[in-house]
C-alpha cells in the first residue's frame, strides 16, 4: 500500500523532479546502488494541521571508489540539482554506508513549506 497525504505527495513530487532532470530517484533503501538520487524520509515543524516547513535529505550516491571520476559525477549531479527548481539550502560530501559499501555521495537538504488544500 503505497503512502498517502501531505508528506507523501511532497516526496512523490521531488522524486518526480529528480527523474525528470534523468536522474534515478529512489526511495526505498534496499533499492540504494551507484548513480541513484536517494530520498529520505521528510523532517518537519507543524505550524498547525494544514501548514508544514521542513526539509528532505537527498544523496546523491556515486560509484566506489571515491576519486576524481565519482567527484566528477557528484559534481556534475549536484549543479544539476541545483540549477532546477529545486529549494536546495545547503549540501555536503559524505561516504554512505550501505551494507558493507562505503559509497562515495553528496548529501542535499532541500526545503519542504506546505499546506493543504
Amino acid at each position: 500500500m503505497a503512502a498517502t497525504g501531505l508528506l507523501a505527495d511532497e516526496l512523490n513530487a521531488l522524486a518526480a523532479t529528480i527523474t525528470a532532470l534523468g536522474y534515478r530517484a529512489v526511495l526505498d533503501p534496499r533499492e540504494i546502488t551507484p548513480r541513484c538520487v536517494f530520498l529520505q524520509l521528510p523532517s518537519f515543524r507543524a505550524f498547525n494541521n494544514n501548514i508544514v516547513d521542513g526539509t528532505i535529505e537527498v544523496q546523491i550516491v556515486a560509484a566506489p571508489p571515491g576519486n576524481i571520476d565519482a567527484a566528477n559525477y557528484l559534481l556534475t549531479a549536484v549543479n544539476a540539482l541545483h540549477n532546477s527548481a529545486l529549494p536546495i539550502v545547503s549540501g555536503q560530501p559524505i561516504t554512505l554506508v550501505v551494507g558493507q559499501m562505503e559509497l562515495p555521495a553528496y548529501s542535499l537538504t532541500v526545503r519542504l513549506a506546505t499546506r493543504r488544500n
